[in-house]
């Protein structure tokens, strides 16, 4: 790991070590922390002026970092501290949080989500406004929508359950929660599966709006996806949109 000044650095441009290469980078401000999440659901915080200058070739995260034994770090972020997140594991349950939960100053971190069995934590979501909308779609093609306001607020736990997954089914390798997107209200959702382009604009995604921890509907085609592109009017306004 390391660190640079501005946000016009080209991360996975530069140089590295002989068997290393870029995993994740995140952009903010010198005084915020930084924050690694494990594969245990563990968070740690470091301060990025304690880092090596992107000018060398870095050092590694265990250098400042207590991680269990097997874990490597899988998601790395900088926010504000009131700056809310959707913290959520495959099994399908997530709750919503703020960055400063986040924060672990301690070279051990802290226990942030917990997975059941087997579940893996999903890379954590931005929350720009209470009234968006979370879109959860399962790797079987299973679709639910609800507000993600319907999520309850808490620093660290499992969480309530987002889209029913049969425990069957999570067990054999059949389904789990494969994509979370935060959708701002009349938001236009772009699917590219392979070749395949799927629109689903704000009246067929209200179809598939629901009830928290509903099993979701069956949506042909999506078992494998590419990329989702998110067009709506409040990031139209601001001249931006979400790929």
């Amino acid at each position: 790991m390391r660190s640079a000044k501005g946000h016009d650095i080209d991360a996975q441009g530069l140089s590295y070590k002989a068997g290393d290469s870029w995993k994740a980078s995140a952009k903010g401000k010198s005084n915020q922390p930084v924050v690694f999440i494990d594969t245990t659901g563990r968070s740690y915080a470091i301060d990025p002026i304690t880092l090596p200058s992107a000018r060398g070739q870095g050092e590694p995260l265990t250098g400042k970092l207590t991680l269990p034994p097997g874990a490597t770090v899988e998601h790395m972020l900088m926010e504000s501290d009131d700056r809310k997140l959707l913290m959520a594991s495959d099994a399908g349950y997530g709750f919503v949080c703020t960055f400063n939960d986040l924060v672990a100053r301690n070279r051990a971190g802290k226990a942030l989500i917990t997975l059941p069995d087997n579940a893996h934590v999903m890379p954590p979501l931005v929350i720009e406004d209470e009234s968006d909308m979370l879109l959860a779609i399962t790797a079987a093609g299973r679709m639910l929508m609800f507000p993600v306001s319907d999520l309850p607020q808490l620093s660290k736990g499992k969480g309530n359950k987002i889209i029913s997954i049969p425990a069957a089914e999570a067990a054999a390798g059949q389904d789990g929660l494969a994509h979370l997107f935060i959708l701002p209200p009349q938001s236009t959702l772009t699917i590219h599966v392979g070749k395949r382009k799927i629109k689903l604009r704000p009246e067929e995604l209200q179809k598939v709006t629901g009830e928290r921890g509903r099993r979701g509907s069956l949506m042909r085609g999506l078992q494998k996806i590419d990329r989702v592109e998110i067009d709506s009017p409040r990031r139209a306004a601001a001249g931006d949109s979400e790929e």
